[in-house]
């Protein structure tokens, strides 16, 4: 899957002051969430599992 890097770009700064910070807040989440599967997969729950395969 390819994405449309100057739409993304656009949408991004259309945004409101909240909604941004909504929108940093979850991708913190996901971030930590990716490092949890890649550096500690002894410790990979289901409900991790199912999160990255929907």
């Amino acid at each position: 899957m390819e994405l449309d890097w100057q739409h993304l770009q656009k949408e991004i700064q259309a945004l409101g002051r909240q909604e941004y910070r909504e929108l940093v807040s979850r991708l913190s989440v996901l971030l930590g969430h990716f490092l949890k599967w890649e550096y500690q997969p002894e410790q990979r729950s289901h409900f991790l599992h199912y999160k990255f395969l929907v």
